[in-house]
């Protein structure tokens, strides 16, 4: 009896793990100014605009389902990304972590 219900614990943890999916894109903002924004992502639902303040992250802005993620940052640049990667804005430039 406990070999049968160690391997069901075992087996329910390896499924939970395996459908889990990837944690989704943070925008990490190093600089001290704030920034406006733009995100779309390659499983649609437009554009979102919003913004974020100097030394803060804005987590979750594209969905980790997403095939690519592109962020617009105004006066900085565009970066498109995997939808689970994180993006850093640092001494004014994009890049992905």
């Amino acid at each position: 009896m406990k070999t049968v219900l160690a391997a069901t614990i075992t087996a329910t943890t390896a499924a939970a793990f395996a459908i889990t999916p990837a944690a989704a894109t943070s925008l990490i903002n190093k600089d001290s100014r704030g920034y406006d924004i733009a995100v779309s992502s390659s499983s649609g639902g437009g554009t979102n605009r919003t913004s974020i303040n100097g030394g803060t992250t804005k987590s979750g802005i594209c969905s980790s389902l997403a095939a690519t993620c592109t962020i617009v940052v105004e006066g900085v640049g565009e970066i498109e990304v995997p939808g689970s990667s994180n993006v850093i804005i640092r001494n004014g430039e994009l890049m992905e972590d």
